[in-house]
């Protein structure tokens, strides 16, 4: 068991790692039946953490198009990887041996010193294995079928496990379907797992006043959205607006194992997942809320991003924008941009969960409660650390005074009573 563990980490290779995974699951299956080791468990447990990272890795080194942010590319997708299944499937059968080694051995502590990794990745992982399984095991698991424990916003990784791998001794047998759902569920919390940690690594920016114009961008997008958008934008909107509303989890349950979007579904590709994965009446709602494209806070960045391609020639959203919903893609970019990025280079803006975002750079990142913070400090940061410039040309500072400024006609341009020309053309309609 343990020179199977070991084998798993240090497998190069899909080729290598896809046949140590396989020997890994038998050797697992059979200490399941006849008994685990005692001494196996910080094996198991390295072993655990070197598939998750692997799974990572390979999601990442997947990822098409990582740097355009927009729904259609957000959610069209390459048909799923065979070795994230096998993965996961080694896993969780690593899971069943550490879950006997609790119960059988007297709690987490059992189980050994927590091993060294030389990986950012591995040790992100293992520091949230070292946190949540113990926790979950010492809970107890309580015995729930697949479609149960997806349901939940935290996975149960150990629940999880033991109803894929006791097929129908635990609720009823997990479908393909459900087997799938449940990797990839794996999967995205993986990426969320790492995408914190490599955020929080960086230092914090220290700037004086990053939300200054927080207040102005908020009055901005209402006047936009109210005022300047024309059609093509505000159906840009609402389609940002739902695809705001979905998860990752909702992207792989509409479009399933072999991925991508119905021909007939790519000019709204996020109201056709909601529409699939939805009931009618929560459907029906979020698309009535999306078409209110002024409350929506996250359409700032829309309208900021056409501002900056209509006025500036600046593609923001591909440069500068990182979206939440495919965290593969998301991971990626981040990482593509912490290798290129110097003090010149302008910043990103990583969306996050619940409206917040974190602004990165090469002098730090700012954590952002709001999109309207997230701007401003995208905006501030350029204008104090790269000294406005964010191209060779362009200057912030015009991006901040269009921000800033009104729709009202200058007073010395407003006439003073109403007359003129007006006036004149109605007396001689009036004599004629």
């Amino acid at each position: 068991m343990i020179d199977a563990c070991c084998a798993l980490s240090g497998a190069s290779g899909r080729g290598d790692v896809g046949r140590t995974c396989c020997e890994l699951m038998s050797v697992a299956q059979t200490a399941i039946k006849e008994g685990v080791p005692e001494d196996a468990g910080p094996a198991l447990v390295r072993a655990i953490v070197v598939a998750r990272a692997q799974s990572v890795a390979e999601s990442v080194r997947g990822a098409r198009n990582w740097r355009a942010c927009d729904p259609l590319t957000l959610i069209d997708s390459e048909p799923w990887d065979p070795l994230c299944l096998l993965l996961f499937l080694c896993e969780c059968h690593l899971r069943i041996c550490v879950t006997h080694l609790y119960s059988t051995n007297g709690g987490w502590a059992a189980l050994g010193d927590a091993p060294e990794y030389e990986d950012a990745c591995q040790r992100a992982l293992h520091a949230d294995e070292w946190r949540r399984t113990p926790i979950e095991l010492g809970l107890g698991i309580e015995p729930r079928g697949v479609s149960a424990l997806l349901a939940e916003s935290i996975i149960a990784r150990a629940a999880v496990s033991l109803a894929v791998c006791f097929e129908g001794v635990v609720g009823n047998r997990a479908s393909r379907a459900g087997v799938r759902q449940s990797e990839r569920a794996f999967l995205v919390d993986n990426l969320q797992v790492v995408i914190s940690s490599e955020l929080a690594a960086r230092g914090e920016d220290a700037l004086d006043a990053p939300f200054k114009h927080a207040g102005a961008t908020q009055a901005w997008l209402k006047r936009t959205v109210e005022v300047d958008a024309n059609n093509a934008l505000l159906l840009r909107l609402d389609e940002w607006a739902v695809c705001c509303a979905l998860r990752a989890s909702d992207v792989g349950a509409a479009s399933g194992e072999r991925g991508g979007v119905p021909q007939e579904h790519r000019n709204a590709p996020s109201a056709w997942v909601l529409q699939a994965v939805k009931p009618d009446e929560s459907y029906r709602r979020i698309m009535a809320a999306a078409k209110k494209n002024a409350e929506h806070p996250e359409n700032a960045y829309m309208c900021f991003a056409a501002m900056l391609e209509q006025h500036f020639s600046f593609d923001w959203a591909t440069r500068c924008l990182v979206a939440r919903l495919n965290p593969g893609v998301a991971l990626r970019k981040i990482r593509e941009y912490g290798a290129i990025a110097h003090a010149k280079t302008p910043p990103l803006v990583v969306q996050r969960d619940g409206g917040r975002a974190t602004v990165i750079s090469a002098h730090g990142r700012v954590e952002c409660n709001t999109p309207e913070e997230a701007l401003s400090a995208w905006m501030e940061v350029v204008a104090a650390r790269l000294g406005g410039a964010y191209t060779r040309k362009a200057n912030v500072s015009d991006v901040i005074d269009r921000i800033h400024k009104t729709h009202e006609r200058p007073a010395d341009e407003r006439p003073s009573e109403i007359g003129g020309v007006s006036i004149a053309c109605l007396n001689d309609l009036a004599a004629v």
